[in-house]
C-alpha cells in the first residue's frame, strides 16, 4: 500500500497516466492490467514494478507515505483515492479504514 502511495506521488510528479505512460496512451480493452488473451489481471503495482527499472524511481526519501495513516490489509489499487473526501463504495470495508474515513461503516 504505502509503496503504491509513493508510485503515485512519482507519476504525479512526472505527469503521467496511472499507468506510467503519456497521459494520451490508448490501451486496447481499456488498460494495460487486463491480457485479453490469456484472461489475467495485473495488479497495478505488480505492472509499475515490471515497467520500470530498478531501482524503482519513486523508493526514494522524495517519495514518502503519510505514516499516521495506513491500512496494510487494503488492496487498493489507488491508494490516492482513500481519504480523498469521496465515499468510493470499492473500499468502503474495514481494512480500508472505510475508505479512509470518507464513507460512514
Amino acid at each position: 500500500f504505502c509503496n503504491l502511495v509513493r508510485a503515485d506521488k512519482w507519476i504525479q510528479k512526472m505527469n503521467l497516466n496511472a499507468f506510467g505512460d503519456d497521459p494520451e496512451t490508448f490501451y486496447m480493452g481499456g488498460t494495460p492490467l487486463f491480457d485479453e488473451r490469456t484472461n489475467t489481471s495485473t495488479y497495478r503495482y505488480d505492472y509499475l514494478v515490471e515497467k520500470f527499472p530498478t531501482p524503482l524511481p519513486w523508493m526514494t526519501d522524495d517519495f514518502t507515505c503519510d505514516d499516521t495513516v495506513t491500512y496494510p490489509e487494503c488492496m487498493a489499487d489507488y491508494p490516492s483515492r482513500i481519504g480523498d473526501s469521496v465515499c468510493d463504495e470499492l473500499w468502503n470495508t474495514k481494512e480500508c479504514g472505510y475508505d479512509g474515513g470518507d464513507c460512514k461503516k
